[in-house]
């Protein structure tokens, strides 16, 4: 079934099911900051969603399957700015990604790129490579957690009891820096390092999914971006507000 007529159709490629949530409620944040909609009105303007309508999201491991069956077998140098060049990291698979959802019907009027790192931030730079390409009929935003999404959580991570004080003054101690400041250096590959987003964010918040979503849905704008500016969470706010926002002024 075909979106309302004037509701934006939002498409987000991301990596799971958890990573949905940070994109979308970040994006209706930005907008309502941005815009004259309120909470109330917002959830009639957009639709967020994946390859199409009945999909939550696209996700990176599906694309290469989703692009054969479709038979789409783009590759090799890009042509951004008139200019060929060779493929970065993730240029060919975002190239795909977007020519799926060019292809969809009906067609979003967005696409928001959601990406870790992974300690490699050519992935940045690649995916920017794709959206370069002429031709597509959509805006496209660009998102990469440096290293992990986790990061961007404990970036909104505020304490708010005398339990939650305690917790993050141990993991101060035993870390030797902040890590809702300074998330990016925790950089650990293995979920049980010390150095791991995963661990650190499990241990403030207990484990609570709901303890998380405060994190990124209800921390101040201001402090994701002061913390944020270099795991990627500052630029994400910014891609927002350039690609994202202005389309609902058009609708």
């Amino acid at each position: 079934m075909p979106c309302p007529e004037g509701r934006l159709i939002i498409a987000v490629v991301c990596e799971g099911p958890s990573d949905l949530p940070v994109a979308c409620d970040l994006t209706d944040r930005v907008v309502l900051t941005h815009s004259e909609l309120t909470l109330d009105l917002l959830p009639a303007r957009r639709d967020y969603r994946g390859a199409n309508v009945g999909s939550p999201f696209l996700a990176w491991r599906d694309v290469k399957s989703i692009a054969k069956e479709m038979g789409i077998r783009r590759h090799g140098r890009f042509t951004g700015a008139g200019v060929e060049s060779q493929a970065l990291e993730d240029a060919q698979t975002a190239r795909k990604a977007l020519t799926i959802l060019d292809r969809a019907k009906p067609r979003p009027d967005a696409v928001i790129l959601l990406r870790d790192s992974d300690g490699r931030p050519e992935r940045q730079r690649g995916l920017d490579q794709a959206r370069g390409e002429p031709g597509y009929q959509f805006s496209v935003a660009i998102g990469v957690a440096n290293t992990k999404r986790e990061c961007w959580v404990l970036s909104g991570f505020v304490p708010t009891s005398h339990e939650e004080r305690e917790r993050h003054k141990l993991t101060r101690q035993e870390l030797g820096f902040d890590p809702c400041i300074s998330a990016h250096e925790l950089t650990a590959k293995h979920d049980e390092d010390k150095r791991s987003a995963k661990r650190v964010l499990r241990f403030l918040t207990g484990g609570d999914w709901e303890r998380e979503r405060v994190c990124w849905a209800e921390t101040d704008l201001g402090i994701l971006r002061s913390r944020g500016k270099t795991n990627g969470i500052d630029s994400f706010i910014d891609e927002l507000s350039r690609f994202i926002v202005p389309l609902f002024a058009r609708k």
